[in-house]
């Protein structure tokens, strides 16, 4: 059994594409409604905003799943989107073992289990083939801490490469002091890289953001090139690699309310699920690469940060110092530090 993208699901895709403007994309309409036979509901809780706890790319994945679950099943099994709340929201359900699944950010997981910090350190992971290594050397270890909160991760996700949207060049960490600059937070592995170059993080609602670049009150946003929207990249003329942070994700489960799950149930529910986070890893790596590139050739100029290396390397370093003692162990630090080594 395989995954498939059906002229339904491609349709539903341009549908979530209006999620830009309007939240329609996740009520489902008959499919969620009707049932002719008795059948499992797995609830999946998401995240607010779109475009940061979920994607375009995301909710078309999601979308195949649970097509197939649905038809592999005989309509024995039910993948319900739940309509998208706040992540705080998000995560206290997951902790009161009210959901079955849930699509978290880095800040959701790291309220969670504050070990998966690990994978957002400042200049820990720098790219993708580093996250992919540090992932891959720490997964036990992080899979165990979220065991012990009775949770199992489905698939780790990442939303790309945080990177620096500026107003006006920023070539090393000096040109950031003094801007309040805006993110998808709260995030203290971000929060604290931006603290150490000397910048304030802004708290604004996302709603908020395009209106205070264009007056100036913001001077950047530090994000992942898929999550800038097009009535910011008005104001945004340069980016800049260099927090040194690979936006980080996971779709958790309740341990507890799935192994409920008949055997032949969970027997699909593993296949598919094991096909979905193949997908999702493939396709939003790819969507990084096309919202980088179409806002470059708008006109956002890239600034090359490696004339300034030694001093955002500095910069991240004391940002990663920040988080121990509040958030991570120094071990755990150590721990992410040698995983990134080649």
């Amino acid at each position: 059994m395989r995954l498939e993208l059906t002229t339904a699901n491609r349709r539903w895709l341009r549908a979530a594409a209006l999620f830009l403007v309007g939240m329609e994309l996740f009520v489902f309409g008959p499919d969620v409604q009707a049932q002719t036979t008795p059948a499992i509901a797995l609830h999946m809780a998401i995240p607010e905003p779109a475009g940061f706890g979920w994607s375009t790319t995301s909710a078309r994945i999601l979308g195949a799943w649970r097509t197939t679950l649905r038809r592999e099943s005989g309509g024995a099994i039910r993948l319900v989107l739940d309509i998208p709340e706040p992540e705080a929201a998000v995560v206290g359900r997951l902790a009161a073992h009210q959901v079955d699944l849930a699509m978290l950010t880095g800040v959701g997981l790291t309220q969670v289990a504050p070990s998966t910090l690990m994978l957002q350190l400042p200049g820990v992971c720098p790219d993708h083939p580093t996250w992919d290594r540090v992932r891959g050397r720490l997964d036990a270890s992080l899979r165990a801490g979220l065991g012990q909160r009775g949770l199992d991760v489905l698939s780790w996700t990442d939303r790309g490469e945080v990177r620096i949207f500026s107003v006006a060049p920023i070539r090393q960490p000096g040109a950031l002091a003094g801007l309040s600059v805006w993110s998808h937070g709260p995030d203290p592995a971000l929060e604290q890289f931006l603290y150490a170059a000397g910048a304030q993080s802004s708290p604004l609602a996302v709603d908020a953001v395009a209106q205070a670049l264009a007056s100036g009150a913001l001077g950047a946003v530090a994000v992942s090139a898929e999550a800038v929207r097009g009535d910011w990249s008005h104001s945004l003329h340069y980016v800049t690699d260099a927090p040194g942070i690979v936006a980080t994700g996971a779709i958790l489960r309740d341990r507890g309310r799935l192994a409920a799950l008949p055997r032949r149930s969970r027997s699909l529910f593993d296949s598919t699920a094991a096909q979905m986070a193949e997908l999702l890893e493939r396709d939003e790596r790819r969507a990084e690469g096309q919202a980088l590139e179409y806002l470059r050739t708008s006109g956002i100029q890239t600034i090359d940060p490696t004339a300034a290396a030694g001093a955002w390397a500095g910069t991240q370093s004391a940002g990663r110092a920040a988080l121990v003692g509040p958030v991570i162990t120094s071990q755990q630090l150590n721990d992410a530090l040698a995983a990134a080594a080649p």
